[in-house]
């Protein structure tokens, strides 16, 4: 199962490659030119609202400094505020460039459809990083999937134009890998702060971005106490506890001490101020959404998974049930949000049916693939870069269940708060594609790949085509 860099590398390989990247931008651009900012949206509410995260921006860009008040009293105030600082800034540059307020507001799309196209362009570097090629040489089969996957998912099809915080704390998330695979390389001074800056910055996005620190973690204490082999100086020597604290006393803790003294600080700043000045609670989060019965249990919430339609469903849509099975819920939010399209036209309903059973087939081989990939001792991979994408899938899925079954409302089921699983599942899934030898199972996986991403491509399409004729 050794991977050869060079394998499957084709004219047809590399078009397709460069293909799916680019449709990936092209309809997350169609996207945000037919949603208008209050359409498929998270607690934004809308402009002109007195609450929500578009009056959060509103407030900012208005008042020039972050709310004076309790955030408790205005829906969605509570979340920190990088991405709507960001936002604000886009409008006031707009309104400055004398554009009506209508543009300006959609211009608040900008910014999350950028996040977006750097989601892609960041998952190609990884994707290289992990397998050790070179730029040339990263035209592979495997590639081609993980960018299927990647860079047509509809969850972020949805998240370039939504303009609430969870897009900003995603690709910040995953730049914060990033970062982190150059400080396992050299952890001098200047990557330790840079680091601790760019997992604070993640936090002042949404505080979930913090779970980041839980694979970064786990590569530091291989880097500091030596795990990684850099303690030791005769590979003979056996080295003890003694010496691996010996070892991070003399080269690491005044580093360490730096990094806490940043993130920690900076990350939760405004849950700091927030505490400070009105005792808000530092995990605290408004109730949301509508709950379920009483009578629904937790053999329910992981057993239940009859379903009559690839949507969610929601009493509050007009269903007559709320869709209380946590696996349907991440499945079927992953694809098309808290949203239905059945009366889009005759044509979507099929079109989705196609795009949810190539899902599924997906995130089961991405499974597969992943623990496959990751536990594997024949692919040989950056360990850096093994260690960071699988506790990153592990702490992110398993923070995703914790809240969904901790909760009694369907909106807690939403998978766009472990979005980063999914690219790390591609990542691992492209990855396991380029050990394949089997040319029959190597096609069977890439069809139905490229079947799921021309799906979504073809879904969200003919969502738009369809609101420009209204």
């Amino acid at each position: 199962m050794n991977i050869s860099p060079m394998k499957n590398k084709s004219g047809l390989t590399k078009i397709i490659i460069i293909a799916l990247f680019l449709l990936g931008i092209f309809i997350k651009l169609y996207y945000i030119n037919y949603t208008e900012t209050w359409e498929r949206q998270h607690d934004v509410i809308s402009f002109g609202a007195d609450e929500g995260h578009a009056a959060y921006i509103e407030y900012i860009l208005n008042n020039k400094s972050l709310p004076d008040f309790d955030p408790r009293e205005k829906w969605g105030f509570f979340q920190p505020p990088l991405h709507h600082i960001i936002s604000a800034f886009v409008m006031d540059v707009s309104m400055k460039a004398g554009l009506d307020i209508k543009k300006c507001q959609e211009n608040t799309q900008i910014p999350t459809l950028i996040y977006m196209i750097l989601l892609s362009v960041m998952s190609l570097y990884i994707f290289a990083k992990l397998r050790g090629l070179h730029k040339d040489k990263i035209f592979s089969d495997g590639c081609l999937v993980m960018l299927a996957i990647v860079a047509l998912h509809p969850m972020f099809i949805i998240m370039s134009g939504s303009i609430n915080n969870d897009a900003l704390q995603l690709v910040m998330s995953l730049f914060a890998l990033i970062v982190a695979a150059k400080w396992y390389e050299k952890p001098d001074i200047l990557r330790t702060v840079f680091l601790a800056v760019i997992i604070g910055l993640s936090m002042l996005a949404k505080l979930t971005g913090g779970l980041v620190a839980v694979p970064i973690a786990i590569v530091m204490v291989i880097k500091v106490f030596g795990f990684d082999g850099g303690i030791r100086t005769d590979k003979h020597t056996k080295v003890g506890l003694s010496d691996r604290l010996r070892f991070f006393f003399r080269k690491y803790f005044g580093k360490m001490l730096i990094f806490a003294a940043i993130v920690f600080p900076l990350g939760l700043s405004f849950s700091i101020r927030n505490k400070l000045k009105w005792d808000v609670p530092f995990n605290y989060i408004p109730p949301v959404g509508e709950n379920f019965p009483e009578s629904v249990t937790m053999k329910n919430r992981l057993l239940d998974i009859g379903t009559d339609s690839v949507y969610t469903k929601m009493i509050a849509r007009g269903d007559a049930f709320d869709e209380y099975n946590v696996f349907l819920a991440l499945i079927k939010t992953s694809l098309f949000g808290e949203y239905s399209f059945s009366d889009v036209s005759r044509w979507m309903n099929p079109l989705t049916i196609i795009l949810f059973v190539s899902a599924v087939l997906v995130i089961v081989f991405a499974l597969f693939a992943t623990f496959k990939v990751a536990f594997s001792k024949k692919i040989k991979l950056a360990l850096v870069w093994k260690v960071l994408l699988l506790f990153t899938y592990v702490t992110y899925l398993a923070a995703y269940f914790y809240f969904a079954l901790s909760s009694s409302n369907f909106s807690a089921q939403d998978f766009r708060y472990a979005g980063i699983c999914i690219v790390c599942e591609g990542i691992f899934a492209g990855v396991y594609v380029d050990s394949i030898k089997d040319k029959r199972a190597l096609m069977i996986i890439k069809v139905v790949a490229i079947t799921f991403a021309a799906g979504s491509f073809l879904t969200y399409a003919l969502l738009g085509f369809k609101a420009g004729l209204n």
